[in-house]
């Protein structure tokens, strides 16, 4: 039994993301400030899941951030685009909210949480315009806790970083309180699978 550090998943606590309090935090609450001040007409919003447009719309803003990537890591997009449709398409038997951050009347960035029971929820997908937007990403965040904490929601799960070295600085920047680890399990002799 190893463990595998590569698909660990982020804990946050809710309470800590409202206000990014503390000097760990510092840098989010920059972020914050400068999308305010970049996007000062920026709104946060619920998104309806089950309107065509708002599922186009957020597959804009899905496309734009594939662009971005790395050709390397296209198959990967790819298939995470992939995911995105397939749970949006079962959405009927998951808990789900939509969350949008709009600037004029077009959808910028959008977060697709799970409410797993009454103190916790996860973040499924997450995706923005980072490049026209700085900032975007810890004031996405900051209103999706807001939202929760009126829910009683108490822990968000950012989910793994997949070994990705960016990602794994982006989500440990926002100071998880806790990891749920995962592990391999093989054979003792065999190859880890």
């Amino acid at each position: 039994i190893t463990e595998d550090d590569n698909h660990a998943d982020y804990i946050l606590l809710v309470d800590r993301l409202l206000t990014y309090q503390g000097t760990r935090l510092a840098a989010k609450r920059n972020e914050v400030r400068k999308f305010s001040r970049l996007c000062p007409t920026g709104r946060f919003g619920l998104l309806d899941l089950n309107d065509a447009a708002v599922i186009e719309e957020s597959r804009v803003v899905f496309e734009r951030w594939i662009e971005r990537r790395a050709v390397a890591h296209l198959a990967d997009t790819q298939r995470e685009l992939k995911a995105f449709e397939r749970c949006l398409n079962s959405q009927d038997q998951l808990r789900l909210i939509g969350t949008g951050i709009f600037a004029g009347d077009a959808m910028v960035a959008f977060s697709i949480l799970q409410i797993v029971d009454d103190r916790n929820a996860v973040t499924l997908f997450e995706k923005a315009d980072t490049s026209e937007f700085p900032g975007i990403g810890s004031f996405l965040n900051q209103q999706v806790a807001n939202l929760l904490a009126a829910q009683g929601i108490r822990y968000i799960n950012i989910e793994q970083d997949l070994g990705i070295a960016g990602l794994r600085m982006s989500k440990r920047s926002y100071d998880p309180c806790a990891y749920l680890k995962k592990f391999n399990v093989c054979y003792r002799g065999s190859e880890a699978a």
